[in-house]
C-alpha cells in the first residue's frame, strides 16, 4: 500500500497526465438515490441470500449461536472501517497506482517497440474473458475509453481484494472477486463516496442478519 501511495503522490505532482484518468473525478458523486439503490440491489440480495445460507449451514456453530450485541457493535465498527479503508485503498489508490505500474511494466516488456506482452495478454485474453463472464455489465470499465490499462488495473486490484478474503475459504475468495468487480462498477458509475456507503451498508447488513438469526435461535 505504501508503494502505491508513493507512486500516486509522485505522479500527481510531477506527471499527472500519466494517469489517463482524473484522480479527483472519483471523489465527486453522480446519479441520484433511486439509481444508487437500484444499482446496488443485486449486491444486497446476494449478500442477504448468501448470509442466510451461511447461518443455516453453520447453525451448530457455538460462536454463531452466541453472537451478542457487543459482537454486533464491533461488526458495525468493522463495517465503517472496511467501507472507508478498503474502498479508498482497493478501488482508488490501487486503481491509480495500478494504471501507472502496469503501463510502466508493459513498456519494459517490449512495449517500447510497439508490442507490449502485458497489453497483449490483457487486451486479447483477460479483459474479454472477464467481460464475457460478467455479461458485458462492466464493459465500460474493462473496455474503458482511456485504454486497456484501466481494465487491467481493475482486475489486478480485484485480485488483491479477493486474496485478502482467502482466509474465508473458497467461497470468501470467489465472493471477494465478485464483490470487488461490482464495487468497481459502482465506483465508475457513481463515485467513491457512494461505493464507500454501499460497502458499509453491505457489511452492516451481514452483521445484522447474523445477529437476528442468533437472537431467533436463542
Amino acid at each position: 500500500m505504501s508503494v502505491s501511495f508513493v507512486v500516486v503522490a509522485f505522479v500527481v505532482v510531477f506527471y499527472p497526465e500519466a494517469f489517463s484518468l482524473k484522480p479527483l473525478h472519483f471523489l465527486t458523486v453522480s446519479g441520484d438515490p433511486v439509481r444508487w439503490c437500484v444499482s446496488a440491489s443485486p449486491l444486497f440480495l446476494w449478500g442477504f441470500i448468501s448470509t442466510l445460507f451461511f447461518c443455516v449451514k453453520n447453525r451448530k456453530n457455538e460462536q454463531l449461536a452466541e453472537f451478542s450485541k457487543n459482537d454486533l457493535m464491533e461488526g458495525m465498527v468493522d463495517s465503517v472501517y472496511s467501507g472507508i479503508c478498503e474502498e479508498v485503498i482497493y478501488r482508488w489508490l490501487f486503481l491509480l497506482s495500478g494504471v501507472i505500474l502496469i503501463k510502466f511494466a508493459n513498456s519494459l516488456f517490449f512495449g517500447w517497440i510497439g508490442f507490449g506482452c502485458i497489453q497483449w495478454f490483457f487486451a486479447h485474453f483477460f479483459l474479454p474473458f472477464f467481460n464475457f463472464f460478467t455479461f458485458g455489465i462492466l464493459s465500460s470499465v474493462f473496455l474503458h475509453s482511456a485504454g486497456w490499462f484501466v481494465g487491467a488495473a481493475v482486475l489486478v486490484s480485484s485480485a488483491l481484494f479477493a486474496e485478502g478474503h482467502r482466509y474465508m475459504g473458497l467461497f470468501g475468495y470467489l465472493n471477494g472477486w465478485f464483490g470487488g468487480l461490482y464495487f468497481f462498477w459502482i465506483l465508475f458509475s457513481f463515485g467513491l463516496p457512494i461505493v464507500i456507503l454501499v460497502h458499509f451498508l453491505y457489511d452492516a447488513m451481514v452483521y445484522l442478519l447474523i445477529y437476528f438469526y442468533s437472537s431467533v435461535r436463542k
